[in-house]
């Protein structure tokens, strides 16, 4: 059987959930291990396989608890809540003769951060990124990073042991995700509790990569997903674009190793030299990642998700509406923790995407944060830093502001600024429009850079845009208008794919880019 048919095969039996773990020996999930931060106030499973029938107990902080091993192997038992605790416990899990002992486990917040590139970005790939690792000695929080890249067309129990929790120290956070650490960081600095970061990231990826097969067959209107990678598979285009790959593999094999290694290189070849979708590695089809990165992760029991992901849906942005809210629940279904918070990052300008999707885009992930119980998002389009690059290195805001929305959202800290001014009402006046915000502070609206507002348009009846002047009045409304236009019917303010706007509130969060249509 072909690899073409191997994948359309897996697919049709997204259901089919196969086991890693075949010894018949005591063995637990590798999400469990030493350094790790269970979640508190929360009931804890813990899982894992032994010889069927056989008897599992696991004593953990004063409790202990018993399951039995079923026909599979699989077993399962369930700490009672816990108090948060900064003292550091092991826990013994034992079946028969055989005995596991997993040390230094602290009881605090856990965090499961995912998404694609920007999400996947690291510390030591950051700006400031020698001062930013010299001083990240935080003991009382621990990082986790799933394997690299194996994803998987049937859900995996799983994982291969590659990966275990580090206590976070100059040397380990290096490789961590930035915004990960940086959401972390603060949340330990102001609960002064344990924090446990759990990264599932893998860049260059597609929402319904991250969406398990009954996630999307329960939305019937993302029926397109699966008619879209049928086409695909067919063996026509799959063959076509396999050549393409190996073609691409040896022109880039004849690029000298030092103009490889350059950025501008790298961006322009990265996609070319990656796996071709359906191909062994490939990261792009329906539920591959979910099955990989996300399945062998249920229930170990989290608070929350943040997210950074959706510039490689930018191309559908309309479908990312449907889409993402899907993947939502569909991670909440599974868990089975209620609505927890899941929290997401917009995505900012860059000159890559197609003129007219972004904006788009954002209109679905207004739409989402608006309609999708307990989940909200912070803007980070004033640190793009440069509008042709998709992964701006300033992260360290980007940790923060998600910080500060959970911390506001989750923990009830009163007081924060977290939420972007965003547009309450418009009315016309004498030829202008005037746009008033919610969430400003009182200090009011300034230009962030002391110049003219930038990348504000207006438009009459026929829609056809103009550049508009803008200013800034009474603190928190904006008077737009443009000689151009005598009866000004529509505005808008960055609603573009490369707009680097100014306007913001003087406790330095960005206006949120709207269009009145």
């Amino acid at each position: 059987m072909g690899l073409r048919k191997i994948f359309l095969l897996c697919i049709s039996m997204g259901g089919l959930i196969v086991p890693l773990k075949t010894k018949a020996d005591l063995n637990v999930a590798e999400i469990f291990g030493d350094n790790m931060v269970l979640q508190q106030g929360k009931t804890v499973p813990v899982w894992g396989w032994a010889k069927p029938g056989e008897k599992v107990s696991v004593k953990f902080k004063g409790q202990e608890v018993s399951g039995v091993a079923g026909d599979d192997g699989k077993w399962t038992v369930k700490l009672s809540e816990m108090k948060t605790d900064s003292v550091p416990y092991e826990m013994e899990i034992v079946s028969g003769n055989e005995k596991r002992v997993i040390k230094n486990i602290l009881i605090g917040e856990v965090w499961l951060c995912s998404g694609q590139s920007n999400m996947a970005f690291t510390v030591k790939e950051g700006t400031n990124a020698k001062e930013q690792i010299a001083k990240a000695d935080f003991p009382e929080i621990r990082f986790f990073t799933m394997p690299r890249r194996q994803p998987s067309d049937i859900p995996l129990e799983d994982f291969p042991p590659q990966s275990k929790w580090l206590v976070c120290s100059p040397e380990t956070v290096k490789s961590f995700s930035a915004v990960g650490y940086f959401f972390g960081r603060t949340l330990n600095e102001k609960l002064k509790i344990p924090i446990g970061l759990i990264n599932s990231s893998v860049g260059a990826t597609f929402a319904e990569a991250w969406t398990s097969y009954e996630g999307l067959k329960k939305e019937k209107r993302l029926k397109a997903v699966f008619e879209r990678h049928t086409k695909l598979m067919e063996k026509n285009a799959f063959d076509k674009r396999v050549r393409q790959w190996q073609n691409d593999l040896a022109e880039w094999k004849k690029i000298p190793e030092a103009e490889r290694k350059k950025r501008e290189t790298i961006s322009k070849w990265w996609r070319k030299t990656a796996p071709p979708y359906g191909y062994p590695g490939s990261s792009g089809m329906p539920s591959c990642l979910y099955n990989a990165k996300i399945n062998p992760l249920v229930p170990f029991t989290i608070r929350g998700v943040i997210w950074y992901q959706g510039e490689s849906n930018v191309a559908r942005p309309r479908e990312y509406g449907i889409l993402f809210p899907a993947l939502i629940n569909d991670w909440r279904d599974k868990w089975q923790e209620g609505d927890f918070p899941f929290y997401f990052v917009q995505i900012v300008p860059c000159s890559e995407f197609e003129e007219g999707k972004l904006p788009e885009l954002w209109h679905s992930q207004y739409k989402t944060a608006k309609g999708v119980k307990n989940c909200g998002f912070i803007s980070a389009i004033d640190f793009i830093g440069d509008v042709n690059n998709p992964h701006p290195e300033e992260k360290e805001p980007v940790g923060f502001r998600l910080a500060m929305l959970a911390l506001s959202e989750t923990y009830g800290i009163r007081g924060l600024e977290y939420k972007s001014p965003s547009v309450k009402e418009m009315k016309k006046e004498n030829g202008k429009i005037r746009i008033f915000f919610d969430n400003v502070s009182r200090e009011g609206l300034i230009s962030k850079d002391g110049k003219a507002l930038s990348w504000f348009e207006i438009a009459g009846k026929d829609k056809k845009y103009v550049k508009a002047e803008a200013s800034i009045e009474g603190g928190n409304t904006v008077l737009v208008s443009s000689s151009e236009i005598k009866s000004p019917e529509y505005v808008r303010y960055a609603w573009n794919s490369i707009a680097e706007p100014n306007l913001c509130d003087k406790n330095g969060l960005p206006v949120l880019p709207f269009s009145s249509e």
